[in-house]
C-alpha cells in the first residue's frame, strides 16, 4: 500500500473513531438525562402512593429525595415542573415557599462573598419565577463584594506604592525650584504608564529613559510604546489610567511634598549660615572693597546701610583704614563702584 494510501486510511478511521466517540458521549448523556426524568417521577409516584391524602407529605417526602444538582437542562425543566404541581399550595405556594427559605437559608450565612457564592448556585438552578426575585438581590450582594474587594485592592496598591516612594524619594534629590505639584504630575504619570520602576531623577526632574538613551520628562511621556516600543500590553487602558490617578495622586504628592519642604528648608538653612559667615568675614576685613559685592549677594536681606557699615568695619578692623583720609577714599571707592547701595542711604537711611 501506498503510503499516500496508508496516511489516508489511517486519517479515515481516526476520523470515524473520533464520531464513534462522540456519539457514545451523546448517548451517555441522553441515558442519564431519561433516568434523571424517570426517577423525579418515580419518586413523585411513590409519595402519592404513600401519602395518598396528605399534600403536604407527599411534597415533603418527594423533595427530600430528590437533588436538583448536576441535572441537564431537560431533567431540571421537569423538577420545576413536578415541584409547582405537587406543592400542597400550587405555583403561588411553591414560589412563596422556595423564595423564602431561600432567602431566610441565605441569612445563616456569614460573610457577603459566601452570601453571593450561595445565591450564585441557587440562582443558576431556579426556575424563571425565582430568578426574578433572585438575581435582583444577587446583583446586590455581587455590588457589596465587588466593592469590597475594589476597597482592599486599593489598600494593597496604597501599601505598595508608599513603599515604592519611599524608596525613590530618599535616595533622589528633587529640583527644590520646581513646583510640588508639577513634580506629581510626573511622577503619577510615569505611574499611569506603568514606568514608575524604570524612573530616574535627571538635574532634579523625574522622567524616564527612551530606547535612544534620550531622557524625557515625565510630562512629555505620552504613552509607554515612547519607552517600550515592542511591549506586548501596551498603554494601560484609560480606565485603569484613571484608577491609578485617583489611588496614586494623594500619596504621591505627600511623599514628594515632604521632600521637597525639607530640600527647601536645607537651602534656607545654609543660606542663612552663609550670610551669617559673610557677615562676620566682611566685619573681620576678609572682603576688600572691591570685593564687598560677594557679601552683599551673599547676604541681599541685610539692609545697605549695614552692608556698608560692616564693610567699614572690616576695613578699620584690618588695619586697612587708620586715617580719616583712607575713610574718605574707601567711601568714595565704594559710592563709586556700588551707587545703588549708598543711592538707599542717600535716601534718608544715615
Amino acid at each position: 500500500m501506498a503510503k499516500k494510501d496508508l496516511y489516508s486510511s489511517l486519517k479515515q478511521i481516526a476520523s470515524e473513531s473520533v464520531g464513534v466517540k462522540n456519539q457514545n458521549e451523546q448517548a451517555n448523556k441522553d441515558l442519564i438525562n431519561k433516568q434523571d426524568i424517570a426517577s423525579i417521577s418515580s419518586v413523585a409516584e411513590t409519595a402519592a402512593r404513600m401519602y395518598p391524602n396528605n399534600k403536604q407529605k407527599q411534597f415533603d417526602y418527594w423533595k427530600r429525595n430528590t437533588n436538583i444538582n448536576g441535572l441537564t437542562n431537560d431533567a431540571r425543566n421537569t423538577y420545576w415542573k413536578t415541584y409547582e404541581k405537587m406543592h400542597p399550595r400550587g405555583l403561588d405556594g411553591a414560589k412563596s415557599d422556595f423564595i423564602n427559605v431561600t432567602l431566610i437559608e441565605m441569612g445563616y450565612i456569614s460573610g457577603v462573598s459566601n452570601k453571593e457564592f450561595f445565591l450564585r448556585d441557587k440562582v443558576a438552578n431556579s426556575p424563571q419565577w425565582a430568578r426574578e426575585v433572585l438575581e435582583p438581590e444577587l446583583a446586590k450582594l455581587s455590588t457589596t463584594v465587588a466593592n469590597a474587594n475594589l476597597s482592599k485592592a486599593a489598600q494593597v496598591y496604597s501599601k505598595s506604592l508608599q513603599e515604592k516612594l519611599n524608596k525613590f524619594i530618599s535616595t533622589n534629590e528633587l529640583d527644590p525650584d520646581v513646583s510640588v505639584d508639577q513634580h506629581t504630575a510626573d511622577l503619577v504619570k510615569l505611574e499611569q504608564m506603568n514606568l514608575f520602576d524604570v524612573s530616574r531623577v535627571i538635574n532634579g526632574r523625574i522622567g524616564v529613559y527612551d530606547q535612544s538613551n534620550n531622557f524625557i520628562p515625565g510630562f512629555a511621556v505620552e504613552e509607554r510604546a515612547q519607552i517600550f516600543p515592542d511591549d506586548q500590553f501596551g498603554t494601560p487602558s484609560f480606565a485603569e489610567q484613571v484608577l491609578v490617578r485617583d489611588a496614586a495622586i494623594a500619596p504621591v504628592k505627600e511623599a514628594i511634598d515632604t521632600r521637597v519642604s525639607a530640600q527647601r528648608s536645607q537651602i534656607s538653612i545654609q543660606e542663612r549660615q552663609a550670610a551669617m559667615e559673610s557677615t562676620k568675614m566682611l566685619e573681620q576685613g576678609s572682603f576688600t572693597v572691591d570685593r564687598w559685592g560677594e557679601a552683599f549677594s551673599i547676604n541681599p536681606e541685610s539692609s545697605p546701610q549695614d552692608q556698608i557699615l560692616r564693610g567699614l568695619r572690616g576695613e578699620i578692623n584690618s588695619k586697612r583704614i587708620t586715617t580719616e583720609r583712607q575713610l574718605a577714599e574707601t567711601i568714595y571707592t565704594a559710592m563709586s563702584k556700588y551707587p545703588t547701595m549708598f543711592g538707599d542711604i542717600n535716601n534718608g537711611n544715615i
